[in-house]
């Protein structure tokens, strides 16, 4: 039997055409956009707090630039910051699935047959690429037309991505948080020049300001079934939150990620819905 799941995605997709498209994204998002084609760049975009509204793939396709958002002001957020820029942006109407596991990619060369020898592929209507921030091997798939997947629950994405420390939007991905909170300094560039937010950015990075550590935790369940989201000291101080949580059946545990303040090293705790403190085990700092 094949080892795979596939999840469709709520993850949309704006094509950026102009011959000004280079210039302007690398000056609203963090990493370099460069003019290679048929090249992924994840990179972020900033508020001028240096905080995150969006996550986006950058896919370079020669004659357009695909980007991939969740969040829906993005959009007025681009259109904002054109002024006189040579930019046209464009709605795709597209389908977005995540395949994962050890069968992902055979599964993928039998069902749409494909020649997958580069970590890219693409024709007028599918563009596949892999998710290399995933520890199961994964891939994505967008496409201009339904394809006949066993899709999952996506309520079963979360315990994919929680087991593989994978930020979601509005759970991790949010303007509560920069990206070095994340753990994706990779996905900024500290040579490029300016871009919005790159100050604060900058600040936090060379005066080792970090306020906030991403990290992945669990909650011994027993009779548990909910928490608060808040995490405690022993002595009742806020120290950070949890942001994603599922139940593991086979462990008996909650499994979550979740937000620490960076100088702590002490026992931690969240309350049920009673009051009562249950301890917060920590398992590593993601990234």
């Amino acid at each position: 039997m094949e080892n795979y799941f596939v999840f469709q995605l709520e993850t949309k997709i704006l094509s950026l055409k102009g011959k000004d498209i280079f210039d302007f994204l690398n000056r609203i998002t963090t990493n370099e956009i460069k003019q290679n084609n048929f090249q992924i760049t994840k990179t972020f975009f900033l508020n001028d707090k240096g905080k995150i509204l969006e996550f986006s793939h950058c896919i370079n396709l020669n004659t357009k630039l695909l980007l991939t958002y969740n969040n829906e002001k993005i959009i007025n957020h681009i259109e904002k910051y054109i002024v006189f820029d040579d930019i046209k942006i464009e709605l795709q109407n597209t389908f977005v699935y995540l395949v994962c596991g050890i069968d992902a990619l055979s599964v993928l060369k039998k069902k749409i047959k494909i020649n997958f020898e580069k970590n890219f592929f693409h024709n007028k209507n599918i563009i596949i690429f892999p998710e290399t921030d995933f520890k199961t091997p994964t891939y994505i798939v967008i496409s201009n037309n339904k394809i006949d997947f066993p899709i999952l629950p996506f309520s079963e994405f979360d315990e994919l991505r929680i087991d593989n420390n994978f930020p979601n939007f509005q759970n991790e991905i949010s303007q509560n948080i920069n990206p070095l909170e994340l753990g994706f300094k990779k996905y900024i560039s500290f040579t490029k020049g300016c871009y919005l937010g790159q100050e604060i950015i900058a600040r936090i990075d060379t005066y080792k300001k970090l306020q906030k550590k991403f990290v992945k935790f669990c909650i011994e369940s027993f009779n548990e079934k909910k928490f608060d989201t808040t995490i405690f000291t022993n002595n009742n101080t806020e120290v950070g939150n949890i942001t994603s949580l599922y139940h593991s059946n086979s462990k008996n545990k909650f499994i979550g990620l979740g937000f620490l303040d960076t100088k702590i090293d002490e026992k931690i705790f969240v309350k049920n819905l009673t009051g009562k403190l249950c301890e917060v085990k920590f398992l590593e700092i993601v990234r």
